[in-house]
């Protein structure tokens, strides 16, 4: 009943303001896959003060419908580029638990997509490993493309993992987001 309502929500704010066509031009958001694909949206945040890091995602289908989402937390200062390495290294992990076969994944870390889309070795001690396990994970799929998006596109991943920063223990839901991530799912499908 809730997610009737969020669309219908949704739905009706796609007609108020006229957006049906797509983003405006210089607007940058969130965009679907197309029918045979389900979106991954990944982020990392670092918790300096607290010395952990936080992972958030969200799998989407072609209409914009979350599938599922996380918020992880764990300890550990690494840098920024690591902590996207290590949450996508978990979004592949989840995604293929999950039964998805064919995914696109988006991550507003750009150096980490192309490292890992090189078929040169990285050698930075805490990444390459990561990255390695990451394109093994990448060979399970039936098909699996890694793309950069602009923090804009990714927002709802990025709440998710700022959000870890307050959790007990890692929070999963399945066809729902919390309620504060609402209005970010909203907003990419108005």
């Amino acid at each position: 009943m809730a997610v009737r309502f969020l669309q219908e929500y949704a739905e009706a704010i796609k007609h108020k303001c006229g957006t049906q066509g797509g983003p405006r031009r210089g607007e940058i958001k969130w965009e679907p896959p197309d029918e045979s694909h389900f979106k991954v949206n990944v982020d990392g945040a670092v918790f300096q003060h607290s010395k952990e890091f936080g992972v958030g995602a969200v799998v989407r289908d072609c209409n914009g419908e979350v599938i599922a989402a996380m918020s992880c937390r764990r300890q550990g200062t690494l840098r920024v580029e690591a902590v996207e390495a290590y949450g996508l290294r978990g979004a592949f992990q989840w995604a293929y638990e999950l039964g998805l076969r064919k995914i696109i994944v988006e991550c507003d870390c750009a150096d980490v997509v192309q490292w890992l889309g090189s078929q040169h070795a990285v050698l930075l001690s805490e990444l390459g490993g990561v990255l390695e396990d990451c394109k093994g994970l990448m060979d399970r799929f039936n098909k699996c493309r890694v793309q950069h998006v602009r923090r804009a596109g990714n927002q709802v991943a990025h709440e998710l993992a700022h959000r870890a920063e307050y959790i007990a223990e890692d929070e999963f839901w399945v066809e729902e987001v919390p309620d504060p991530i609402k209005a970010f799912v909203l907003n990419d499908m108005a």
